[in-house]
Formats: structure tokens, C-alpha cells, sequence
């Protein structure tokens, strides 16, 4: 019986382990396949589907760190911020600039906006933590299940501003919190795994056509 317990007891301080995530500056920069297309160029954000998504609250100031990357005030104009919105910026910028994303020599731009955003709780350990009066907890068990799901549209414009065309991409991923694992560091990586997540979906698509866009933008 001893053994036995032992066992469950290393099986869920294991399980417990592989549920906490790093995040790394390698963590934060999104895959970018476009090398020579992104970086020919203009980024922008959708400032009114940020606004409409996402509740505000604190404002940018000038030259703010956001994971060590100084943001100015003026690119964000007088839009004001919360957590999230601030998090997805900085994520798109770092793919945009992956590649050295310049304001030199623009063949036209692509606008980021935010479609939809939710993020759900599922509280189907509970029961088994009330029944268990949170002993199975002790040895590992989870004690919540969440979810963060957004979707992004990346719109490119040619040199004269005309729209050439709209990509949508939809990420996801899920998460659970317990004793041994904090919850708010594996909130915010599961928030940038669903960012990254359609992040990567329009990336592919870019790819995919990235002879018409080539075409359409005049990138040599």
C-alpha cells in the first residue's frame, strides 16, 4: 500500500512538472517563414478592433519595457492598454521585425486586428477536490482547467494603399493550475501559445501565397 502511494505520489509531482512553461525570449518571438515579404513591409494595428476586443485601463508611457523591448508611446498614439492588448502588440512586433522590419523602402503594409478573444474556466476537478477535501490536490492533481482562444486578421496593403488581401488565423491552447504549478505564469504562457498559435496560421497562409504577393507588392 505504501509503494503503492509512493508511486502516485512521483506519477502526479511529474505530471505537475510538465505543465509550467519557460518563458524565454526565444518563447517570445513568434515563427516568421516571410523573410524577404514581411520585411518589405509597413507594420499597423487595427486600433479600434484592439479597443472593441479588450477593456482598457492603464495608459503606455513613452519608452516603456515590454520584455526588453522599448516601446514608444507614439506608436501606439493615445490608445490606452491593458495587459493583454500590450502582450499582443509586442508579440506582432517582434514577427514583424524578426527579419529586420524597416520603414525604408515600404512596398506597401500589413495591418494586425483582433476579431475575437475568450478565455473560459472549467472547473471539473473541483468535485474531486471537495470530495478528496483537496488530499489528491496535495499529491499533484490539478485544480482548475482554462482555455485562451483568439483570432487575428493581418491585412496587406500594396505602395498605394489599396487592399490586396485579408488573412485570418485562429489560436488556442489549453492550461491547468495547481498546487505545485502557479497559476498566473501559466496564464500568460498560454495567452502567448494562442497568440503564437494564429500567429502561425497566418504565416502560413502568407507563405502559401507568397508568388501572388510578391506579384502584387512588386518585391523583387
Amino acid at each position: 500500500m505504501k509503494q503503492t502511494n509512493l508511486v502516485i505520489l512521483i506519477v502526479f509531482v511529474l505530471l505537475s512538472s510538465c505543465y509550467s512553461t519557460r518563458i524565454t525570449q526565444d518563447f517570445l518571438t513568434p515563427e516568421n517563414k516571410n523573410q524577404g515579404l514581411i520585411s518589405n513591409l509597413e507594420l499597423k494595428f487595427d486600433e479600434a478592433s484592439f479597443s472593441s476586443t479588450f477593456s482598457t485601463s492603464q495608459r503606455l508611457v513613452e519608452n516603456e519595457l515590454i520584455d526588453d523591448d522599448f516601446v514608444s508611446s507614439s506608436e501606439y498614439q493615445i490608445i490606452r492598454d491593458n495587459s493583454s492588448t500590450a502582450e499582443i502588440r509586442s508579440l506582432i512586433k517582434k514577427y514583424a521585425k524578426f527579419y529586420g522590419n524597416s520603414s525604408d523602402n515600404q512596398n506597401g503594409s500589413i495591418k494586425f486586428g483582433v476579431n475575437f478573444y475568450d478565455a473560459k474556466t472549467n472547473y471539473s476537478y473541483a468535485a474531486i477536490s471537495v470530495y478528496t477535501l483537496g488530499a489528491l490536490n496535495l499529491l499533484g492533481m490539478p485544480t482548475g482547467k482554462f482555455s485562451h482562444s483568439v483570432e487575428f486578421e493581418a491585412a496587406i496593403y500594396n505602395a498605394s494603399g489599396d487592399l490586396v488581401k485579408v488573412y485570418r488565423g485562429f489560436g488556442t491552447d489549453k492550461y491547468i493550475t495547481g498546487l505545485y504549478y502557479h497559476s498566473f505564469s501559466q496564464k500568460r504562457s498560454s495567452f502567448i501559445k494562442s497568440i503564437k498559435n494564429a500567429l502561425a496560421q497566418i504565416d502560413n497562409q502568407i507563405f502559401a501565397d507568397r508568388e501572388f504577393l510578391e506579384s502584387s507588392l512588386q518585391i523583387n
